[in-house]
């Protein structure tokens, strides 16, 4: 299956926070290969196929708190999760996070101005202005453009969406050629509907928090785990995230992919140690650093068949004592599901 397409995705690395610049915070905007490919199933999973669609034609998405009508030739594929056009790129990902120390109209303006300000173009993005709206019953943004990846245009719609808890956003990509267009994924996007219950689905593997931690709930597309529970800017915290679909890195360049992962991270580490480990009979490299601001930074890249597990743990040794050895004890714990 074809896997060469992107998808913008916002890959937050712990809950969404207010930023104290009014930029765009932690959220990452980030381009990152298509799913939908070989070894990833496509269509509703068995414990969603009795209850598959809604009275009104809506689906659940898999790990969400969304519902989305199906647009012709695309279906729901858990890997995303979203949907996704079977043997191409045009795809749906929608992602959640925990909303924290902020409310639902604060994130909604400071995510329009990311979506439509220097950080969307430095992705090869032009988008449109963002037009605020309620989706699902919920303040949203919507916005649709272009991005340029690897010498091809992709349509895009975007919606992000902000309940009292949670920020969900729904990327929408178009493949060159295809023949929906970004004003019909749009309009699948707004018209999406909330439930109060989870969908079903898991992320293919689990963690086990270390004594004193706590896992958060509300993401679909990581596992966050963080001290005592808290959630402020200052607690440490270990996120583990896969990647997404059929990306594997051969065993000769895994070092130095696992040394650019690492420095690419939220907190800008450099690296100041490798050691190369074996987690769950996956193969890959631990590493820590550190930042100017002296924040502290461990990180393990694990290697799959067809891609890779990033995990990686924060924390501030001015107001903590090291925590390098409690991630290393969470990650030791990782089991495959």
């Amino acid at each position: 299956m074809l896997c060469t397409g992107f998808h913008l995705m916002c890959r937050n690395w712990g809950p969404y926070r207010m930023s104290s610049r009014r930029t765009l915070p932690v959220v990452l905007v980030a381009v990152a290969p298509a799913a939908g490919c070989a070894g990833a199933p496509t269509g509703p999973p068995p414990a969603l196929a009795e209850n598959a669609a809604t009275g009104s034609g809506h689906v659940p998405i898999p790990r969400t708190n969304v519902l989305l009508r199906l647009p012709d030739g695309l279906e729901v594929d858990p890997s995303l999760p979203g949907l996704a056009r079977p043997g191409a790129n045009t795809s749906v990902v929608v992602m959640s996070q925990p909303l924290v120390d902020t409310t639902p109209e604060e994130a909604r303006e400071e995510m329009a101005d990311g979506l439509s300000g220097p950080k969307a173009r430095l992705q090869g993005m032009d988008m449109d202005e963002p037009r605020e709206l309620d989706v699902a019953g919920h303040p949203a943004i919507a916005v649709t453009g272009e991005q340029l990846a690897s010498g091809a245009v992709y349509r895009k719609a975007i919606v992000a969406l902000f309940t009292e808890k949670t920020f969900v956003m729904m990327t929408g990509t178009i493949e060159p050629g295809d023949p929906l267009t970004a004003n019909e994924l749009l309009t699948t996007l707004t018209d999406a509907r909330w439930s109060d219950e989870t969908a079903a689905g898991d992320l293919g593997f689990e963690l086990t928090p270390a004594p004193g931690y706590q896992r958060q709930e509300g993401s679909t597309s990581s596992v966050i785990i963080t001290l005592d529970g808290e959630t402020g800017p200052n607690a440490p915290s270990l996120v583990a995230a896969p990647s997404l679909g059929d990306n594997p890195v051969e065993e000769g360049e895994r070092e130095e992919f696992a040394r650019k992962r690492f420095t690419k991270l939220p907190s800008t580490p450099q690296v100041e140690s490798v050691t190369e480990v074996e987690v769950a009979g996956l193969p890959g490299f631990e590493l820590t650093g550190s930042n100017r601001a002296g924040v502290v930074t461990y990180g393990a890249v694990l290697f799959t068949e067809v891609g890779y597990l990033v995990i990686t743990g924060r924390f501030d040794p001015d107001l903590h004592p090291d925590q390098v050895p409690a991630f290393q004890e969470m990650t030791r714990s990782l089991v495959l599901t």
